[in-house]
This record gives C-alpha cells, structure tokens and sequence, in this order.
C-alpha cells in the first residue's frame, strides 16, 4: 500500500507548549512515522498555526470560522464540553464539518494518501466515511468513548449514523474491551468488523521507573510523605469529587499521607471549596496543570495513581485513560475504577486494586490498603511489566499491521462480501465498499442457500464501485439511466468463460439518494438475468412458479401474478409439506425441481384474506408502507418501481422445513382471475393433500406458452440489451423444447 497515511483527531496540542489537550494522537503519530509518512489534519484554534511539521508530523489545522476568536469547539477540552460551555456554537458545526471534509479530502488528494485514521466515530470518523465514500480511500477508524455515548443517546438517528460509518469503515479500533461491546451494542453493523482492542500507546522513553522518590519530591516542593496523584481535567466522569470523600473517612485512620491534584477544569472550584469546607487543606496539594515534559517528576513523586472514574449524569466515562499506563510505565501503582478500559491493564492484588465506581468509602479502603503495604514496590514492578503492552512502540506496531491487513483484505475497494452458492452449480459472489449491497443481498437470498455444497462450475462475479478495466474487445459496456432518475454504467467480461466478472459503478449521487434503488437495480437487471443465463449453461431452467415437496416429490404451480400459487403453497407448508420456493424455481433436465433460494415475497397475499397465515403486524405494517410509497412513485413519475419486501418462510410459519430439490411429481397451470375462491373451498373440503392435488385443474397448454413466451422474451434480453454471442441465444432455444417435452411427460 502507499506509505502516506492521513490521521483525522479533534484532540490535538494546539502547539509543543500545550498542556491542557491530551497528546496521545500526536505519540502515535510520532511512532508510526517509523513506518509511514503520516499527515494529520485537526482544527484550528485561536493563535495555533495553520500549517506546521512537529518533528517530522506533517500537521494541518483547518480553519473552520471567522474571527478566529470565535473558534471555540476545538479549544482542548473535548469539543461537547466547548459546546456546553458555549452552547451558541453549536451553530458552528456546519462550517466545522465541512472544512473539515474539504480539508481532508484535498490533502488525501494531493498527498496520494491511500488510508486515513479518523479518530472518534463523530465527526472524525463520519467525515472520513463521507471521504471514503467518495473516493475510495481505505477508512480505519478509532472510538475512545464520548462518540460512542453521544451516538447512544442520538437514538434512532445515532444507530443511522453508526450503520452509515460502518458501511464506510475497513476496520474499527476501540482503545478498551468496554468500548467494543458498547460500539457492537450500538450497531449491529459493527458485528462484521470485529473491533480489536489496541490502547492508546505511552512514551516509555519518556516514562519510566524513577530511583530517587525523595529527590523528586524534593524538586516539586513536597515533603517526605505517601503521596497519591491525580492526573487529569476536573471533570464529572473523572469522579474526583470522590476523592475529596474519600480523604475525608481515610483521616479517621490515617494521617500521614497527601493527595497532588494535577490538572484543572470545570469542577476546579467547587473541590478546592469542598477541600476547605472539610478542612482538609493538608492532606491536598493543587498542581494546576502540569506540562508533559513535567508529568515523569510528578509519577517519580508519587506513590499510587488515583483514577475513580465514574459515569456521569449523561451516562458517560472514560474509555481508556492514558495516565493508567503513564504511570505504571513509572513504576507507580493504580488505584482505579472497575469501569470501562481502567480493569484492561490494572489487576487487583497484582498490579494496583480496583473497586466499584461512585463507591468512594471502597476508594478509602484501597488508599488505606496502599498505606499499609510494606512491599509496594513489588506492585510497581508488575506495572511497569503490564505498561510494555501500552507502549508507544507495541501500539504503533499493531496499528501498523492492522493498517496493512486493510490493504490485503480491502483490494479492489471490496470491504464487504455477499456469497451465494446456487446447487453447487452457479456462485455469486458481490464485493462492494458499500454495506448496503451485501446487506441487500442477504436479506433477498435465504440463508439456508449460502455458500452451501461443492464449488459451483460457474462462477459471476460482481465488483460494485471499485473502478473500471480497461474495455477488452469482448467486454460489454453499458450505461444508461434507469427510470429516468438513476443512471448507472457496468461493465461485463468472461460471459462464456467459466468467471464471469461484472464490475458495476454508480455516481455519488445515486449512491447517496438512491442506495436501495442501485442494490435493487444491481439485482434484478444484472445479476438475476446472469444466474439465469448460467443455470441454462448448467442444465437448469428458471421459471415463474412456487413450488412445494411432498413424500411423492416436488409440486409445481405456475401462474401469472394473482392466481393464487403462493397462498396455496404457503398453506401447503403449514400442513406438513416442505417448502421447495416462492416466485421463482428451477427445473432440471434431470426432471427435478431445485429451488431458488430467494426469500419469500408477500405482496400477493397480504392483499387478499387469508385465514391460514398469522402474519405479524409489524410484517403487515412494513409491506403497506411500502405499498403506499411505491404507489405514490408510480403515480408521480408514472413509472413502474419495484421495493422489496422479503422475509424468511420461517417467520411467517415457524417450523417449515425448506428443501433445496427433489423429482417432479406433478406440474400445475394455474389460471389467472378470481381463482382464490375455489382454492380456498377446496383446501377446507379435501381430507388430504393428495386429493387436493388431484382436485387442482391445470391447463398445460396455459404452462407451455408461458415457458415459451418468458424464454424469447429473455433471448431478446440477452442479444439486445446486452448484445451476449448468438450462442447465449442457440442456448435457450434449444432448451424451450427439451423444457417442453419433459413438462409434456410429466403432466
């Protein structure tokens, strides 16, 4: 893959002399220029530089208003704390997602750049989706906690949201085992990506265990005491409040200790007044905020790191605090909450103790039990083994890796497959950067019939928005513009070979406005007329029928729509019979009947009363929204649309048993009009099925013409549309009179 990489954070030191924003961004980045040349882009803030190279980091901060005084979200502190703190820039937001997006989308242009790393699911990792999308670049996104809960509590829309980034993201990296599940949680379209757990990495050249404890405290100005650190902004879900709690009960036993708070932030004053209204004002030291290059004295000062993080009135904590692994990388034990990423590296009794967050008389018992201890150091010695796995070189190498795994398995612009197995005759298989033509397709295809029995002797395969070959003489092209809204343009090569490869691309536009028409288009004017073309290669023909299969073997009942074939033999099902397919099935030349292993398609007889299905409401309610909204289509454009609505046979009669063949027993004509009635007297009044088979009058004249009239249809098709050799058409007509003599023996 390209050496050039892109990394997109909203964390970022606005200069080498911040320390109030978090710089673990920045740590990684220096690391991963070992491997890659990496650019950053972060926004602006207020006497930051537009462009700068921090030790080889080529970084761009993207101005996003005017003045730049005004520029308040990016101010360090976590962009929904800007907001909360001015709740007037929320109307910032649209200028900061699109300065962002043209900021990001034109250096990965004139960089080259072939994969970016967005940092938090939103806005990151939802502008660089929307960059993916339309460029192709490979996506690998990073969630450490607060997008994850501001999506949560979006609701509907943040599921909307979380499905859109997935479908637009080659891999998802979570900074905590907490995180994974709550992102898995959230989207089900996360479930395929398999999020993998890599913290954010620390410097351990820069810290490291400290000798000379008393020294340390010397410089900083502390006297000879056990010192506990805290390390942070002061804020709700860091739970320092409890701190101040938990000093109060540890004095009733010990005295000998103090608390350095370093940091600052909204709660400031409220605990240095909590700190006086308890008098308690020796056992605290209130650092202020600490510079990075200070932070190493401060872990060599200390004795145990304090890090009760709770989850706040909004639900939210942290995901994985990086000063856990700062300060076992010192050699300093952690005292931490048994919540989200903190119990990943700290293990009670083995490295540090934990205990339940929001418990801060359990806090006072750890702190006590740290006292008291006369072999810490041990404790310290297996923090700082833990710490290596946190490291800025360990994390940077598995970002590397998981960098190029997404270059191997991303090839082609593929992140998503659908495969199908069709009698171990014909496979499908569709490759797509897209979510949603997958998902199309498992939802149309039954499960059962999925890369199900031996390699199929032909194969199509479908390459959806990856870019196009260079046009070979026996390649067919073409494009066009479908329902006179949604244009598109394929391309189709091997058509008599045994792969045949079909590379289908559609415009922003469409794929943006009209996902559920391209899926759609892709399958029925594509890949459908493909499998038919090469079930007739291997000996199968696809007619317009559902079919049952019973112990004397499989039933066929053809008709035009309205004939009543699916009502009779969905009820055929429910009384004992498998079922063998609904709409469309196969027939053999070796007088079998084999399934196609669409789902079911309940338009039909949700139109009519039926008293022998329980359709579930909500099954009825999607297949009217649908009938509303393709009705309303056709009579505004005044076109035909199609909009599916498939389920499995098996949530409609729970228990059915679905077969993929078996011999032709019988074939049935069903006639068109009015014919339900009949059906149904003769199902209430037959004693078995058998009779009611017998009683079935089928004209086979009415199934002859049928075959005939669909297959010179679909020859047409083929040498007209999309002009195949006459040998696709020799092909089908001398299948329509083997067809014909076989169902003449038959019935």
């Amino acid at each position: 893959m390209n050496k050039s990489i892109l990394i997109v954070t909203s964390t970022f030191p606005r200069d080498k002399s911040d320390i109030m924003t978090a710089r673990f961004v920045l740590d990684l980045a220096l690391r991963l220029k070992t491997y890659y040349k990496v650019y950053i882009v972060a926004p602006h803030s207020p006497g930051a530089r537009v462009k700068e190279d921090l030790e080889g980091v080529t970084v761009r901060r993207f101005r996003y208003f005017f003045p730049e005084s005004l520029e308040v979200i990016s101010s360090g502190v976590g962009m929904l704390n800007d907001i909360r703190k001015y709740p007037w820039s929320v109307l910032l937001l649209p200028f900061y997602f699109i300065s962002e997006f043209l900021a990001v989308i034109s250096l990965a242009r004139r960089e080259n750049i072939r994969l970016i790393n967005s940092h938090w699911l939103v806005p990151q990792g939802l502008i660089s989706a929307f960059v993916s999308m339309t460029t192709g670049i490979k996506h690998v996104s990073t969630t450490h906690a607060a997008d994850i809960f501001f999506l949560k509590r979006l609701g509907s829309a943040g599921r909307i949201l979380a499905k859109f980034i997935a479908a637009h993201t080659d891999m998802v990296l979570a900074v905590s085992n907490y995180l994974r599940s709550e992102l898995v949680n959230l989207s089900g379209s996360f479930d395929e990506k398999a999020p993998e757990v890599i913290p954010m990495g620390v410097d351990t050249s820069r810290f490291r265990p400290g000798n000379d404890r008393p020294g340390a405290r010397a410089k900083l100005g502390l006297e000879e005491r056990f010192t506990f650190l805290f390390v942070g902004k002061f804020v709700e879900k860091k739970g320092i409040k409890d701190i101040v709690s938990a000093v109060e009960v540890l004095t009733g036993r010990k005295k000998d200790f103090r608390v350095v708070l370093a940091g600052g932030g909204p709660l400031e004053d409220i605990i240095k007044k909590a700190v006086k209204d308890k008098r308690l004002e020796e056992y605290f030291k209130f650092a202020g905020w600490v510079a990075q290059a200070d932070l190493p004295r401060y872990y060599a000062a200390s004795d145990a790191l304090l890090v009760p993080s709770v989850f706040d009135r909004k639900g939210e904590t942290e995901g994985m605090p990086v000063v856990v692994a700062e300060a076992m990388a010192g050699g300093v034990p952690v005292i931490g909450s048994d919540i989200s990423g903190i119990p990943d590296i700290v293990k009670d009794g083995v490295n540090g103790w934990l205990f339940d967050p929001g418990d801060f008389k359990a806090l006072a018992g750890k702190m006590e039990e740290a006292l008291s201890m006369p072999g810490l150091e041990v404790f310290g010695k297996m923090a700082v083994e833990t710490s290596r796995m946190c490291s800025t070189e360990e994390v940077a190498r598995r970002y590397r890796d998981r960098f190029e795994e997404v270059g191997s398995i991303a090839s082609g612009g593929a992140r998503h497959v659908f495969t199908m197995n069709i009698h171990s005759r014909i496979e499908v298989n569709v490759r797509s950067r897209d979510a949603h033509y997958a998902e199309h397709f498992r939802k149309e295809f039954d499960p059962a019939m999925r890369g199900k029995g031996a390699p199929g002797s032909l194969r199509i395969n479908v390459i959806v928005d990856a870019g196009f070959p260079e046009k070979r003489e026996k390649d067919i092209l073409r494009e066009g513009v479908f329902k006179k809204i949604y244009p598109y343009k394929f391309l189709i090569r091997g058509i008599d070979c045994r792969d045949i490869d079909v590379y289908f691309n559609t415009p922003l536009c469409a794929r943006v406005f009209f996902p559920s028409m391209s899926a759609v288009f892709l399958q029925t004017e594509i890949v459908e007329p493909l499998v038919y073309y090469a079930a007739l290669r291997t000996g199968l023909l696809m007619i317009h029928a559902s079919a049952v299969a019973g112990a004397g073997g499989g039933y066929i009942f053809t008709a035009v729509s309205g004939a009543g074939k699916t009502t009779l033999a969905f009820n055929l099902v429910r009384d004992g019979y498998s079922f063998l397919g609904d709409d469309l099935v196969f027939l053999g030349e070796d007088r079998k009947v084999y399934s196609y292993p669409k789902r079911v398609h309940f338009f039909s007889y949700l139109k009519g009363k039926n008293p022998f299905l329980t359709v579930p409401p909500w099954m009825m309610l999607r297949a009217k929204i649908r009938h509303i909204a393709r009705t309303a289509l056709e009579l505004t454009t005044g076109m035909k649309f199609y909009l599916s609505t498939r389920v499995g046979i098996k949530e409609i009669i729970p228990g059915a048993v679905i077969r993929a063949y078996a011999d032709i027993a019988g074939i049935f004509g069903l006639g068109t009009g009015g014919s339900r009635d009949p059906y149904r007297r003769m199902m209430e009044t037959c004693d078995t099925r058998q009779s009611l088979m017998d009683n079935i009058v089928g004209e086979r004249k009415d199934l002859l013409a049928g075959i005939e009239e669909r297959e010179t249809a679909f020859a047409g098709y083929l040498s007209g549309t999309f002009k195949f050799r006459e040998l696709a058409v020799t092909d089908i007509q001398k299948d329509i009179p083997r067809i014909k003599k076989m169902v003449e023996g038959i019935c």
